[in-house]
């Protein structure tokens, strides 16, 4: 992925982590050493940028050169790509932002963010984004085969529990050639890309940029890099928020993940029911299970005939894309719609947004960082078991999250011991930060939130009520928005509560009115429509964090 890469496939997902219900976070860990002071450049040299987006935003772009080994300086050298959309005014100090994954491009968030703050505020820092290492326009970057996303493919869900099925078998077959792939391909790079060697780059970028302290802006997975950073380097912290939070206790493996699955569930059903409730405009059913019925109707004739690219896979990833933004919703109804139909071409459109065919960055950073964090079943037969149950309660998502991190299973790199957060430094150091969840996020599901600010008494917990937007800060609920402004400009957080609960809430956006987005258009007219961040902003966070990356946890 490099930076001229489609804006539309940069940070899809950014957003996941891992096996659709199988991504608990139980495992524990010791905790690792505080790191040693980064060797870095003493300065990034600044200078224009090739993203049109970041062009348009008035940005810089630079590069900082990190160890591919932290522990072998000389091992070879990481060329992190950085962006910077500098202050208009009364500069606090730089911002680092990071939209999640494992896997996301976080290059172009300054170009968004800044102004998404309420009164100015967000004009009064630097917005540093970058691409970790192996990702997009960071150099070496991780592929191990750019086909992999390619349509049609098999459908995601076996269609035997008892034994290995057809489809199973290929999905098998496949995920191991591309492990096997990943190792071939990515030698020098493969085994540093934990979490760990992010948080070493962070305070590199830090130390690079002369600044003393590290305000920082993190989404879904990026939350767990504000939580790890906080962990290892807490005197350098400065003003961080967090939204759409990761547990404490990533990677792990176990109930967690069926927690999580069955609360995307939730909002797909949601989906499901809002589209029935807007029958008029969609024609695809009057009640949620009427909907589910058609979309199923639709997987089951693609399983049985793929339609040039498009396959039950890839229909599948389309449509999970709703389970992260409701500002989706109305587009995405009216390519089902289209579709049953007869009109393909929207979601032909769509599903190049999402799977980001030929180009596998996103994917392989994903699992080269998720299946390395902690330890992961090694048996296939355990976590086919698991999925399967899982799967009961949460049909939607639950197999195309289990494939996309089947990788892991096979991966060949051994794991290291899960980073174990510990937030009471912050507390010593009276270092507060804010945290933002939706009540209703199946990406992060609200506990995990809660669990966050358990660990981070210094914390405060900002709850959007019965919202689905995953990670929808900055996108114009002013109640939320406002809770950030005060934050970034004078340290302010609503006043902590002796409860485990959010110390504030704010009453969720209205849904989205139905529109017939797309619906006829030819498909000339389909393509040259906006960007994702042109059509929403910052929403683009949550939408690009979708399908792939954000198919499961974060």
């Amino acid at each position: 992925m490099k930076a001229t890469r489609s804006r539309a496939t940069a940070l899809v997902g950014a957003v996941a982590l891992g096996l659709a219900g199988l991504t608990a976070m139980t495992v524990g860990g010791t905790a690792h050493a505080a790191a040693p002071a980064p060797l870095v450049a003493p300065t990034v040299s600044w200078g224009p940028c090739s993203d049109v987006v970041l062009v348009k935003a008035g940005a810089s772009c630079g590069t900082l050169d990190v160890p591919i080994d932290w522990d072998n300086p000389a091992g070879g050298v990481e060329h992190l790509a950085l962006s910077k959309v500098a202050a208009t005014h009364d500069c606090h100090g730089i911002i680092l932002s990071n939209p999640g994954g494992p896997g996301g491009s976080g290059l172009e968030l300054p170009a968004f963010l800044p102004q998404a703050v309420p009164r100015d505020i967000g004009h009064t820092y630097d917005w540093i984004g970058f691409d970790p290492r192996g990702v997009g326009a960071s150099t070496p970057s991780v592929s191990c085969d750019p086909t992999y996303l390619n349509g049609p493919r098999p459908a995601y869900k076996p269609t035997s529990e008892a034994h290995e099925s057809p489809n199973e078998k290929t999905w098998i077959s496949r995920t191991k050639k591309y492990t096997a792939a990943c190792a071939a391909k990515n030698r020098g790079l493969l085994g540093h890309m934990h979490t760990a060697d992010t948080i070493r780059d962070m305070d590199a970028i830090r130390a690079a940029l002369g600044e003393q302290k590290l305000n920082y802006y993190g989404f879904s997975y990026g939350t767990f890099l504000g939580q790890a950073y906080a962990t290892l380097h807490p005197a350098n912290v400065g003003r961080m928020v967090l939204d759409g939070n990761v547990p404490p206790d990533y990677p792990g493996y176990g109930d967690g993940g069926r927690a999580q699955m069955t609360a995307f569930q939730n909002v797909i059903g949601k989906f499901f029911g809002w589209i029935a409730a807007h029958d008029t405009v969609y024609h695809l059913g009057t009640t949620a299970a009427a909907v589910n019925a058609s979309y199923d109707a639709i997987e089951a004739q693609l399983t049985a005939a793929p339609v040039g690219d498009i396959g039950p896979a890839e229909w599948d990833d389309v449509f999970l894309v709703a389970g992260y933004a409701e500002s989706r919703w109305p587009g995405l109804a009216a390519a089902m719609a289209d579709w049953s139909t007869g009109n393909h071409r929207a979601i032909e459109s769509l599903y190049t947004q999402t799977d980001t065919p030929g180009d596998d960055n996103s994917f392989a950073a994903f699992n080269a960082t998720f299946c390395t964090d902690g330890p992961f079943p090694t048996d296939y037969r355990k976590v086919r078991a698991d999925a399967f149950s899982i799967s009961r309660a949460a049909p939607v998502p639950s197999w195309g999250g289990f494939w996309f991190s089947a990788p892991c299973t096979w991966w060949p790199v051994k794991p290291a011991a899960p980073l174990q957060i510990d937030g009471r430094m912050l507390t010593v150091l009276h270092t507060p930060i804010l945290l933002i969840n939706a009540t209703e996020d199946g990406a992060t599901p609200f506990t995990g939130a809660l669990a966050v600010r358990k660990e981070f008494p210094t914390s405060a917990l900002v709850a959007e009520v019965g919202a689905t937007t995953h990670a929808g800060s900055l996108q114009g609920n002013g109640c939320v928005d406002n809770h950030i402004a005060d934050y970034l400009e004078n340290g302010t957080l609503p006043a902590r509560v002796d409860a485990d609960k959010a110390d504030a809430t704010c009453a969720r956006k209205p849904l989205p009115e139905p529109s017939v987005l797309n619906r006829g258009m030819p498909s000339d007219t389909v393509a040259a429509l906006p960007s994702l961040p042109t059509m929403l902003g910052s929403d683009l966070l949550a939408a690009r964090r979708s399908a792939l990356i954000w198919r499961t946890q974060s």
